[in-house]
């Protein structure tokens, strides 16, 4: 067996450490009273729906040599409130927040790949997970029209004002695009990327997923 698939990532998981840290219990004799339909994270048991299917190929991706994720990936979402301002509840404005953006970013890249094939949409992912996000390239995502709607629903859900908002945007961002590029694969940038099309092609809505996978990557972490 090829050794570097057991050994440790560069900046990432082991095979078997993240297999002791995530079990699907279908697979686990000792474990049947939960049935095929759970996963344990940290002790506790959750439902294989879209979030953790998302979370599992986050995982792979880390794990996979071919592929862009690190562990940092996990760790910068996990970290979020150190972005936002302190003082004014940022732990728990998190949640709320990605619950909005999530739902914007996942709309945003699926009318991209609608129209200008999922090349497209892979791009803008590999371009925005880059440091120095502006203005003009979040409304190159989203329109303008889309960015003040962005920011006025976030503003509603968190009770934080537009200015307050639109400095902490830009930091965000590259956080969650950096996530969705973690199955970009590092010799063929354009082949597919799990992480990403498991976003886009989900029935669930991008933020109740991106919120999901949060609460994921924070439990997963803590050990």
């Amino acid at each position: 067996m090829v050794a570097s698939k057991f050994c440790r990532k560069a900046n990432g998981f082991s095979h078997s450490g993240i297999q002791g840290k995530i079990r699907r219990l279908g697979a686990d004799p000792a474990l049947p009273e939960f049935g095929s339909g759970l996963a344990v994270v940290q002790g506790l048991a959750y439902k294989q729906g879209d979030a953790m299917s998302l979370f599992q190929s986050i995982l792979d991706s880390i794990e996979n040599p071919n592929h862009a994720g690190n562990q940092q990936d996990l760790q910068g979402l996990a970290n979020l409130a150190q972005l936002l301002p302190p003082g004014q509840g940022a732990q728990e404005n998190v949640q709320p927040i990605l619950g909005v953006l999530g739902s914007h970013i996942q709309d945003a890249l699926n009318r991209q790949q609608q129209t200008a094939g999922p090349a497209a949409a892979q791009q803008t992912v590999t371009d925005l997970a880059q440091p120095g996000v502006g203005v003009q390239d979040l409304e190159g995502l989203f329109g303008q029209s889309g960015l003040n709607n962005l920011i006025g629903e976030i503003a509603q859900r968190t009770g934080l004002n537009s200015q307050v908002i639109m400095t902490f945007l830009p930091m965000l961002i590259p956080v969650v695009m950096k996530l969705l590029a973690a199955g970009t694969h590092q010799a063929d940038p354009q082949a597919p990327n799990p992480v990403l099309n498991g976003f886009l092609g989900s029935n669930q809505n991008g933020g109740a997923l991106l919120s999901e996978v949060f609460q994921l990557a924070s439990q997963f972490l803590r050990k």
